[in-house]
Order: C-alpha cells, then structure tokens, then sequence
C-alpha cells in the first residue's frame, strides 16, 4: 500500500581617500613576514583635484613586485592606450600614453598584481581616485551577476555604464564606468558623476572592454538606469550567449587524433559530409542533446590530413564550412599526439544507465560507450544469475556502428545478476575491442520506488513552462512543456534528493531560449525549486509550486 505525502511549497564603499599609515616595524627574530604591504604616500594626494599631471607614483612600506605586467590593475574610465607601469624598489610609477578627458574622475583599483618582494604577500584590493577638474565624483552603483542559465554567480564578468543611448556603444565604445565581478559575483562601481546610464555586463573574452567575440556573454538592463543617490545597489544582470540570427561555425576542436568536435550558433537539423582527403575514411558524427555541438569520429583515427567540406541546415538556413588540413597540420594541432598517452580517451570502455546498481521494472540495460562501437563477438556478452549463465538477448540490431547498446535483460532476474563482457565482445571505430567488464544489476520492485506529484500555480494560466527534474548528482531525469493548474506525475523515482527548475518558455519552442541583445530580448528565465525534494520508497510526495509566492511552503 503506497503512503501520501503532501508539501505546499552592503558592500562598503573602499573610499576614494586613502590614508597615510606610518611604516610598520618589521617583525623581531627574523620571523615570517606574513603582512601585505602598506601605502605610506601617493603622488597626486588621493581625490586630488584639477590633476595634470602623466604619472601617478605609489610609495609603499616595503618593496614590492608587479605580477602579470600590471593586469591586476584597474583604470576606470578605461584608457585606449594601457599605461606604463614601472616599479622602482618600494614605489609604483604609472604613466599615462595618453592625454586624460578632461573633468573626470578617474579610479585606480590597486590590488592583485602587487605583493611584497619578499614573501609575496598580496596588497588588498583599494581603490585610489583623483579628477582631472574641479570636482570628484562620488556615487555608486552595486549588485551582481548570474548565469541566465544556471543561475550561478559569474566571476570576473564587467559592469559597464556608458552615458549615452547609442545602441551600438558595446560593440564600438568604451565605457565610461566599469567594474569586474568577484568570485561571488558581486560588483561594485566606484566614483559616478550623477546621470543617466546604459548598462551592461560582458564576460570579455579578450579584455577589450567591447562585446566583439562570438563566444562572449552579454547581460543589460532594458532600460536606461538613473544614478542620483550616493549609491544604487541591488542591481542585477542575467547574462547568457546571444541568441544567433544566423548560422556560424563558432569552433574546431581537434581532442585527439581521429576526434573533432564542432560547435555551432544554432541546432543543427541536417549534417552533410564531403570527404576529398582521398584516403577512403568512414566519419560518424556524434550530436549533443541540444544539436549544436557535433563530434566527428574519424576512421582511420591515423588520418594525417583533411579535406571535408560540412554543410548544415538550419532554420531553413545553409552553412557551408571547410575543414582543410595539410600531412601533419591535423595531427599537430590535437592535444593527444600519441594513442597511449590517455587511457580514459583512447581505451574502449562503457558506462550504464543503472543507478545504485539497480533497474526499474520496465527498463533495458544501456551501455554507453566511449567512442563509436559495435558488438563483435555476440558470445562473449551474458548474464550470471546465481550458478547459471544466460546468453545475453539485445533489444535493437547493433549491427551498426552506435555509442549505446541496450541489453534485455532475463525475465528469470531477481534481486542479483551480473552483466559479463568478455574482451573482444565489442570493438570500436580504431579497431580497439573491450576489457573485461563486470556489471552487478539488482531490479527494483514497485515498493522500492517513489512517485512525485508536481502541481503548479501561476497568475497566468495561459503561460508555457518548461518542468526540468535532477538527480542530487545533477543528472537531467525528466524536461517537458507543462501549464498551470495540470499534474505532473513523475513515477518510478529512486529514493533520495531531488532538485527542479520552471523555464518561462515565452516562444513555446520547447526549450531555453538566450537573450539578444541586438532586439532588447532578455533571455527565458529560469526558476530554481526552493523546497526540498526528497523521494522516499512507497510513497508519492505531492508538491504545489506557487510561481507568484517563490517561497517553500510548509509540509503538511
């Protein structure tokens, strides 16, 4: 008899002045130095007005080293020119190639780049400003940066303001006001003249403080932001891809010898492959979940050139791309040069779709493996059931060159079997055959299991989710389109911890969509389940996730 179980779901600002501090005495007995250095004076003052000056010069407390050129160092506004930097025993010359804009306020955010020559104790993060006119900006702006997809903190992303509408201002401007998001990514502008702004977040690739490469993200804010107070916080960026217009060949990848891997803009729904290499080889293309990252298999692994032309379709679009290597150029660009150097990439092996070692009532066992295979030897793959071995019965032909291979399993199985592969009873694509492999399967029972109920409120009974569940190891269960107010039974569960996502599928196209900012569309947002999720054998556990509460209700 199956149980019911119910559930109704400051950041300081671092301050512009930098205080004097008298010079430490250094540690008795020849101990550790273990403190980071300490600014003793600057040249100009810190929030110095009407600055003409090309350097700014740092003296500090002991001598220091400058790591990575200085790319620790932060000029807000950015320059056009990178500045020089030039360390002279225990004081930081920067000199400006450039003349600076007039009445600006400019910061310098000291920090990362510089430790003491010593011990390599790193300076803490400050942040040094002066005006090149009669007044020095003081506002602020903070709050952070997510992944639109994951929802998960983006590091290093920059903030960007620029005071103008342009709408072409991050793909041909600089900014007038950046900063650059911590591990938790926080963000915090420094030194703001009053006004209006467009703001962005770019994960800038190059460091060019543009939105210029294919594989960049972009957040922004819809519209134009005010800053007028002393600080503006809370201010939040999604950012993901651009969603692609057209069709493009982003990357080629080459992993090993007789693998390379494609990544494209958009899903690709046809694949067409010409080989001119002249060397008779066989390609499997291999397609991720989301059709826009493709494997190519290359038989003979040992081929030394290539000359391939692809032609994809999409949306009613078609992509022609080359792929054209010289003897030697393919194998000199994969990262793997020789076959034995990587077990885990060149050796035969396969996974399985069990969990915990055991199968539901209705399913097959899976196995998965690494490279393209198919089965060689149909004698060398049975089952052991106790003291008796059972030939091993396939549900589909695997005649053909696969990655997955599913095995029937014995009507006659009870709580313990064993999955044997003998070597030789596969073989892959580089003619390399399998290992021997043992797999233990137990089968669950009914009781074993668990059932999960979703139910789903929202204001707009009309609007189109996408219900995503996970394992607690973040493996993707179940993902269908789904509408308020309809059950979602999800049956046969595993007992354990479970977590779940709601994608508004504003375009109803059945999956994520990515922002554009090129149309001012926000990527779909995705809602993360905030109760807990705990399958328990023999029970169903009922959940009522309220989209306009977001909160975790109570159990009942």
């Amino acid at each position: 008899m199956r149980r019911k179980l119910s559930q109704v779901f400051e950041y300081s600002f671092m301050g512009l002045m930098l205080a004097s501090c008298a010079s430490r005495v250094p540690p008795n007995g020849g101990a550790k130095d273990t403190e980071a250095p300490v600014i003793v004076s600057s040249e100009p003052d810190s929030a110095a007005l009407n600055f003409q000056g090309k350097k700014v010069r740092f003296t500090f407390d002991e001598f220091i080293d400058l790591k990575d050129g200085g790319t620790g160092i932060v000029i807000s506004p950015p320059l056009s020119i990178p500045p020089k930097y030039v360390v002279k025993g225990k004081t930081l010359e920067i000199t400006f190639e450039e003349k600076l804009d007039s009445a600006t306020t400019y910061s310098i955010i000291l920090g990362k780049s510089i430790t003491d020559i010593s011990e390599n104790n790193p300076f803490p993060t400050k942040t040094f400003a002066f005006s090149t006119g009669p007044v020095i900006d003081s506002l602020q702006m903070s709050g952070n940066v997510t992944d639109a997809y994951t929802n998960k903190a983006v590091k290093d992303a920059v903030v960007m303001l620029y005071p103008t509408l342009d709408d072409s201002l991050p793909y041909k401007k600089l900014p007038r006001y950046f900063a650059r998001t911590d591990a938790s990514g926080n963000y915090q502008i420094e030194a703001i003249r009053a006004g209006e702004y467009l703001a962005f977040a770019l994960s800038d690739a190059n460091s060019n403080f543009l939105y210029d490469q294919p594989d960049e993200q972009i957040g922004f804010l819809a519209n134009p932001i005010r800053i007028d107070s002393n600080k503006t916080s809370g201010i939040s960026f999604r950012m993901s891809p651009e969603k692609a217009k057209r069709q493009r060949l982003i990357k080629k990848e080459f992993e090993l010898p007789g693998k390379i891997t494609l990544k494209y803009a958009l899903p690709v729904e046809s694949l067409e492959l010409k080989d001119y290499s002249g060397n008779a080889q066989t390609i499997y293309p291999e397609f991720n979940i989301d059709r826009d990252s493709i494997v190519l298999w290359l038989k003979p692994a040992q081929t030394d050139s290539l000359n391939l032309i692809c032609i994809s379709k999409s949306l009613g679009q078609e992509k022609i791309d080359t792929l054209n290597y010289l003897p030697g150029q393919l194998r000199r660009k994969a990262t793997v040069k020789k076959r034995n150097t990587s077990k885990v990439d060149t050796l035969l092996h396969f996974t399985n779709n069990l969990e915990t070692g055991k199968i539901r009532p209705t399913e097959q066992v899976v196995l998965i493996s690494n490279h393209p295979s198919k089965l060689k030897n149909r004698d060398r793959i049975y089952w052991v059931i106790g003291k008796d071995t059972t030939k091993a019965q396939f549900v589909e032909s695997v005649d053909s060159i696969t990655f997955k291979t599913q095995v029937k399993v014995p009507s006659e199985l009870g709580n313990k079997a064993v999955l044997v592969m003998m070597p030789g009873a596969f073989e892959d694509i580089f003619s390399i055959q399998n290992d021997t492999t043992k797999t233990a399967v137990n089968r669950f029972v009914e009781d074993d299991l668990g059932l999960l109920d979703f139910r789903i409120k929202s204001a707009d009974s009309t609007s189109t989710f996408i219900l995503e569940l996970f394992t607690s190891k973040g493996k993707k269960l179940y993902s269908k389109q789904v509408k308020p107010g309809t059950p979602v039974v999800i049956e046969g569960l595993v007992p354990g911890s479970y977590s779940a996502r709601i994608i508004e599928d504003l375009d109803q196209d059945g999956s994520w969509s990515k922002g554009r900012f090129s149309d001012r569309k926000q990527p779909e947002r995705i809602r993360p389940y905030l109760g807990e999720i705990t399958i328990r054998a023999g029970w169903d556990l009922e959940l009522e996730w309220d989209l306009n509460a977001e909160k975790k209700l109570s159990v009942k």
